[in-house]
C-alpha cells in the first residue's frame, strides 16, 4: 500500500495528520486490527473530503481492511470511489480483488488489463492479472504476461523473486521444466539468500520426479491390468466412467481396479450392482492417499444410493487392514504410494504439468 507522502505539502496539518494515521494503518494492518482500522479512517474522511488526494489514499486502506475482514462488495465502493478521486494502481487491484471475491472474474480481468494499460509500471497489476489466468488454466496467456513485465533495479528485491518464482511455476505447469530452471537458477545468482526461490526450486524438482514416477508406475500397470481378463468386469467398467465423472486422473481408477482384483481372488464374491462396488472401491483408494472422502456426496454424484456404499466400504476397509500397510499402499496407493517417491525405472513422461503454485499452497 503506498503512502501519502508525496502529498503532503509542508505545514499542511490536514495532510500530516493523515500522514501519522497511515503509518498507525500499517502496523495495524500487520498485527490483523483491521478493524481497528476501518474506526479511525471513519474519524478522519469527513475532514479530507475537500482534498481528493488524501481522501483517496484513505479509502485505499479502507478497502483493503474491508476486503479482509470479508466485505468484498463494500470494498469494491470504497476502491471505486478512490479512483474516481485520484486514480492509481492500487485503486485499480483492490477493485479487481472485490470483484475477484464477489465471483466476478471476467470484470477483474477487464478491469485488471485496463489497469496494465494504464499503469504500464505497475508490476503488481501484470502479476495479479497472470494469476487471474493461470486461476482459470490459460497457462499461455498468464505466461506471456508474465514475461512482459518489465522490473527496474529498483524495484523491491522481493518483487524480483516474486516474478521469477511464478515465472518459473507457469513454465513448468506447460511442461518447460528446464526453462523454469533456468529461471529460478539466474534469480537465485542475483538473490542467493532467498528461501522462497530455493525452497520453489525443490519444490518443483520433486513435482518433477513424482510426476515421472506416476508415468512410470501407471505405465505398469496399464500392462499388468492389461495382462489377464479381470473378474469383474462390470465394476472395472464402472470405475473407468465414475473417474472420468470426477476427473480423477488415471493412476486412481488403475488402483482400484488392481484392489477390486486383489479382493474377488481373495473372496470370490460376485458383485450384483458395478455402480456402488466402483463407488466404494474409488473411495476406499482415495482414503487410502489419506483424504477422509465422504460417502453421500459422492453417492448422488454417482447416482447410486449411498446406503448401498457404505457396508462395501467398511469391507474393503476390513480386507485391507488384514494386510501389511506398506503392501497396501504399494499395492494400491495412488498420491500416497511410495513408489512415486522412487526414482522411475525407465520412460519418461513428456509433457506432464505441475500445479503453479508449490505443493504447500502458498503462491511463489
Amino acid at each position: 500500500m503506498t503512502d501519502v507522502k508525496g502529498t503532503i505539502r509542508t505545514g499542511d496539518p490536514k495532510a500530516l495528520r493523515v500522514e501519522r494515521l497511515v503509518e498507525r494503518c500499517a502496523d495495524w494492518v500487520l498485527q490483523e486490527r483491521h478493524r481497528k482500522v476501518l474506526v479511525e479512517i471513519e474519524k478522519i474522511l469527513p475532514s479530507v473530503h475537500d482534498t481528493p488526494e488524501l481522501e483517496a489514499q484513505l479509502l485505499l486502506w479502507k478497502a483493503q481492511a474491508l476486503l479482509a475482514t470479508g466485505a468484498p462488495e463494500r470494498a469494491l465502493a470504497v476502491a471505486s470511489r478512490s479512483w474516481d478521486l485520484d486514480a492509481s494502481p492500487h485503486a485499480c487491484y483492490l477493485a479487481a480483488e472485490a470483484l475477484l471475491q464477489l465471483g466476478e472474474s471476467d470484470r477483474a480481468e477487464e478491469l485488471l488489463q485496463t489497469g496494465c494499460a494504464v499503469f504500464p509500471g505497475a508490476p503488481h497489476l501484470a502479476m495479479a492479472l497472470a494469476m487471474l489466468l493461470a486461476d482459470q488454466g490459460r497457462m499461455p496467456e498468464a505466461l506471456r504476461v508474465v514475461e512482459e513485465i518489465e522490473l527496474s533495479p529498483e524495484e523491491p528485491a522481493q518483487t524480483h523473486v516474486f516474478r521469477a518464482g511464478f515465472h518459473a511455476n507457469l513454465l513448468a505447469s506447460m511442461g518447460r521444466w528446464d526453462e523454469a530452471m533456468a529461471v529460478l537458477d539466474a534469480t537465485l545468482g542475483e538473490h542467493p539468500g532467498s528461501e522462497l526461490l530455493a525452497r520453489t526450486r525443490e519444490d518443483l524438482r520433486n513435482h518433477r520426479a513424482r510426476m515421472l514416477a506416476a508415468a512410470t508406475l501407471t505405465a505398469s500397470w496399464r500392462v499388468e491390468l492389461g495382462a489377464s481378463p479381470p473378474p469383474w468386469p462390470d465394476v472395472e467398467e464402472e470405475i473407468v466412467h465414475l473417474a472420468r465423472t470426477f476427473e480423477a486422473g488415471d493412476l486412481l481408477p488403475m488402483a482400484a481396479c488392481r484392489l477390486s482384483r486383489a479382493y474377488a481372488h481373495a473372496t470370490g464374491v460376485r458383485p450384483r450392482q458395478p455402480a456402488p462396488w466402483a463407488l466404494a472401491l474409488l473411495l476406499t483408494v482415495m482414503k487410502l492417499d489419506g483424504e477422509a472422502p465422504a460417502t453421500a456426496p459422492f453417492a448422488r454424484a454417482a447416482h447410486v444410493s449411498p446406503s448401498s456404499v457404505r457396508p462395501i466400504r467398511r469391507r474393503l476397509d476390513g480386507f485391507l487392514a488384514d494386510l501389511e500397510p506398506e503392501i497396501v499402499l504399494r499395492s494400491f496407493g495412488c498420491t500416497a504410494n511410495p513408489r512415486l517417491d522412487e526414482p522411475p525405472a525407465r520412460g519418461d513422461a513428456g509433457g506432464t504439468v505441475v500445479p503453479f503454485r508449490p505443493a504447500n499452497g502458498e503462491r511463489p
